[in-house]
């Protein structure tokens, strides 16, 4: 009898067979338990997201960081307004001109319907009289160059097709404050053919850069370019990067360097508020120097980049000079082998010809609707 019964208690790993075989099927329904949670609570990344959110909802490659958190789809139609559909080309930069307002109801009511909000915005503001003179500029001209600098205000000549340039500083066009461009284009129905900055947005910081963008985009004409020119934050020359570092050339106005612009930090920010980047030069995070092709063929009619590799006369051969500015002297005397003395990051932002909406004008369109 005792032989039998110690049979029947065969122990497994030191236990009795009947507490294994329990153990092995608590764990199995345990598993089987955390499968189905799992699969339960899992959601599809398109789930609930129509094709044109996912486009408009995805993030750009290489996106800043902002102080507040903007909704990743805007409605463009509100009861009892009627809102062009053409308008949804213009969603992305609508989002960043209306975060620029702090209090939450009004960013709201932008993101509503935008197009109707800075049209109301607009009939409330009153232009200065410098601002004002400049409009009545803008109605001869289509290109606009914007940082020229006090001296520089007015027509001029940095890029011609069918009439001069606009040069404006910073009375002439508050480029943080979007009805400002709306009063700056009060007359203007075709929209801005061309926007110009030559070593003027290294003195703003992303957030205002992608403020800058946005308000281009959304005043420019199919097919128009946003020409941009910054020192290059990836020019080996360690003489250069102490020259044009952050806290470096103070602008016409005071401030000073804010960033050291790349191809790589720069360009996605007009790209994500709906620009196609053309580069023209730049270097590449290994030091590698890149020139288009094609990079001057439109000097005439977009403009020519004065600190380029073709036209800065620091290039040319057995150059020794130097530059100097408050916060030191540029020398030339660490370049690499074929390292031109100095050169800019530029490129160009183009407009896709597909995107045919653009709030300038709204001084037309109102006297329109007044017959």
């Amino acid at each position: 009898m005792t032989t039998i019964q110690n049979a029947s208690r065969k122990r497994i790993g030191g236990q009795p067979a009947s507490q294994s075989n329990f153990n092995a099927k608590l764990v199995f329904v345990l598993l089987l338990v955390g499968l189905y949670l799992l699969h339960s609570s899992y959601v599809p990344p398109s789930a609930g997201f129509s094709k044109l959110d996912a486009e408009v909802a995805k993030p750009p490659p290489s996106s800043s960081s902002r102080l507040r958190s903007v909704p990743s789809t805007i409605t463009v139609s509100e009861p009892g307004r009627t809102t062009n559909a053409k308008d949804i080309c213009l969603n992305r930069s609508f989002q960043r001109l209306c975060s620029a307002y702090e209090e939450d109801a009004t960013m709201e009511k932008c993101l509503q319907s935008p197009r109707s909000f800075f049209s109301d915005r607009y009939k409330g503001y009153t232009p200065s009289a410098t601002e004002l003179e400049a409009r009545k500029l803008m109605t001869s001209v289509s290109a606009l160059s914007i940082g020229a600098g006090p001296k520089k205000s007015g027509l001029c000549n940095h890029a011609t097709i069918d009439s001069k340039t606009l040069c404006t500083d910073r009375p002439q066009l508050d480029l943080f404050f979007f009805e400002s461009w709306l009063s700056l284009t009060h007359s203007s129905s075709r929209g801005i053919r061309v926007v110009f900055a030559e070593h003027v947005l290294e003195h703003f910081d992303p957030i205002q850069v992608e403020r800058v963008a946005a308000a281009a985009f959304a005043m420019m004409r199919p097919g128009g370019t946003f020409r941009v020119a910054v020192p290059d934050g990836y020019k080996p020359s360690p003489n250069y990067q102490q020259y044009i570092r952050a806290g470096g050339t103070s602008s016409g106005h005071g401030q000073k360097h804010m960033v050291a612009w790349t191809v790589d930090n720069l360009c996605p920010i007009f790209a994500s508020v709906g620009f196609d980047i053309k580069p023209r030069e730049n270097y590449n995070f290994k030091g590698e120097f890149f020139s288009a092709k094609d990079a001057y063929k439109d000097d005439e009619t977009i403009g020519k980049i004065k600190r380029s590799m073709l036209h800065d006369k620091r290039n040319v051969a057995n150059y020794n000079g130097t530059v100097g500015n408050s916060m030191g002297t540029l020398r030339y005397d660490d370049l690499q082998k074929a390292e031109h003395p100095y050169t800019s990051l530029w490129f160009d932002a183009v407009k896709p010809s597909t995107c045919t909406s653009h709030m300038s004008g709204l001084g037309l369109a109102s006297k329109e609707a007044r017959k």
